[in-house]
Order: C-alpha cells, then structure tokens, then sequence
C-alpha cells in the first residue's frame, strides 16, 4: 500500500519550486502567462536541488520521489525551461513535416536564399558601409552554477551587437531591466547610440545600410523609422540610410 504523501511535503516541493527565480525568454511573450527557467536548469537538476535543500533543512526532510515532484511540477505550474531558437520557421516546419512542395513554399525558400544573397554581397562591397545588427538572446545575472545561485534573485541583461563591415568591428551596447526593457523604444535608442559610435569612426561616409532581423516589435516599427530620420537630420553629412530585413523566421544577422 502506498503512503500518502503529506500537506506538508507537497507544500515544500510546491515552495522549492517557486523559490527558484524565472528569467525573461529572448522573445517577447505578452500574450502568454507561461513562466521560465533558464537553459542551464532542467526537471533533473531542479529534483537534485530539492534533495539538496531537504537535506540541509533543520531538522532534515525526507525528499518525495522524482516522479511526484515531477507531477506538482507539470500540475501546479506553467513553467518551461528557456531553450533555443528553433531552426526552422512556421512555414518551413509545416511544409517539412507534411512533406509539401507547393509553389508558395518554394518562393519561401526563394525569397530566404535570396536575402542571404543580398546581405552578403553588401558585407562585401568595400566602398559601402553595411551594419548588420541584433538583440542577443536575455543574459541572466548573476550567473553560475553553484548551487546557491539558483535561489539568487537575477537581473535580465539585454545586449544589442551590432557588425560593420569595413572593419569588422562589433560594437555592443549593453543595458539591464532596470534602465529600460527591449520595446520598439528601447532598441532604437541603443542602435543610435551605436551608430554615434560608428559615426565618429567614419565622418567621411554619407550612406548607412542597415540589416536586421523582421522582428516588428523590435525592428520593424515607425519608432525605428522616426528614430533613424531624426539621426539622419542630425548629422548633416549623413545624407540616406538603407534598412534591410531579413525573411521572417530566417534571420541572417
């Protein structure tokens, strides 16, 4: 006959859990109420830390089995672990999965490769000045895989990289959620103060090509537009900014 487990023992898992911090995930997710842990976490390594925090209480608990902290994990609550960008896109998992090969998907592909194609014959062109900027995926700090930290309260660090292509130099601009988030706003702000940067560099250059991921919360936006024609008006020797995006789902930043 199985025991019964307690109020008590559940109540302890259910607070093991929520003593764990959530992190942002890289995509912007305001239409959800999903939670999530960071990568380096998982179901297994989440169970070990209970053990651990049971072990250490005074006086010690008894750990319930994998199974059942599982169960309070997967009932209780809605919380996933962040995990990598897929590869492939809506469309592309669709047609790949029903093993399309309709005219619609293959533009798709078309459209993808030809993108690439465009990016990298700017890259490559040494008398223009092409910028490929994104937003790299939300840093969690502090970061570290002792024990303790997971219980840390941690601060999402966003980072925008942009790469020139003349030189080859990255530039970062680099800020924490208690300054600003990473709305249309907040991207704008820090590629024109990259660009500042990269104008100092080059005052003799007139024309700016611009890639960047489709991302319209982000990217795509008139916040951007407005953002890069005021810098335009502000710098009377910049005189056109092209801004190039990739295919959805395809990013080739």
């Amino acid at each position: 006959m199985k025991s019964k487990i307690s109020i008590e023992r559940k109540n302890f898992v259910i607070e093991h859990i929520d003593s764990i911090p959530r992190v942002e995930s890289h995509y912007c997710r305001s239409d959800t109420s999903k939670q999530y842990f960071e990568s380096s976490l998982n179901l297994v390594k989440l169970y070990e830390l209970y053990k651990e925090k049971c072990e250490n209480s005074v006086p010690p608990k008894i750990a319930v089995k994998i199974s059942f902290y599982r169960n309070i994990f997967n009932t209780e609550f809605n919380i996933e672990f962040v995990k990598p960008k897929k590869d492939l896109c809506d469309i592309c998992e669709k047609n790949i999965s029903n093993n399309s090969n309709d005219l619609n998907y293959q533009n798709h592909l078309q459209l993808k490769n030809s993108i690439r194609i465009d990016r990298n014959k700017d890259r490559e062109n040494t008398s223009l000045l092409t910028i490929c900027f994104d937003l790299q995926k939300v840093i969690s700090c502090p970061k570290s895989f002792v024990n303790n930290f997971y219980y840390k309260w941690k601060i999402n660090v966003f980072n925008l990289t942009a790469h020139e292509s003349i030189s080859k130099t990255v530039f970062c601009a680099i800020w924490d959620e208690s300054v600003c988030g990473r709305g249309g706003n907040d991207i704008a702000s820090a590629l024109i103060a990259i660009l500042e940067r990269i104008h100092l560099k080059y005052l003799n250059i007139s024309e700016y090509n611009l890639w960047s991921d489709s991302c319209i919360a982000q990217n795509k936006n008139s916040i951007m537009s407005f953002a890069l024609t005021n810098f335009i008006k502000t710098h009377e020797n910049i005189t056109q900014i092209t801004v190039k995006f990739s295919a959805p789902g395809h990013s080739c930043v």
